[in-house]
């Protein structure tokens, strides 16, 4: 499930949006880097698909909070995990 929460950080979120993604669609995880001026950000992104015909999309996990890499990693990680549990298993 991708959660992203839009408002002040005094305050409750104004928004809150959350995104869940099936196991069945869900093909990779991934961390990828974007630049922002001279800085470069990580962020995790779902590769997923409606159908085994259908284009790859990503979706972005935590787009406002941005997380370290080593928090991003510890979270890739765990998902790789459950990936590759859930193919030993054949789903």
């Amino acid at each position: 499930m991708l959660e992203t929460h839009r408002g002040f950080s005094v305050m409750r979120p104004l928004i809150t949006r959350r995104q869940f993604i099936s196991s069945a669609c869900l093909d990779d995880v991934v961390i990828n880097e974007g630049l922002y001026g001279w800085n470069v950000r990580y962020y995790l992104a779902a590769m997923q698909r409606a159908n085994l015909h259908s284009c790859c999309t990503l979706a972005v996990a935590y787009q406002n909070i941005l997380p370290g890499h080593e928090i991003l990693l510890h979270v890739y990680e765990g998902i790789h995990e459950l990936l590759l549990s859930r193919e030993e298993v054949g789903l």
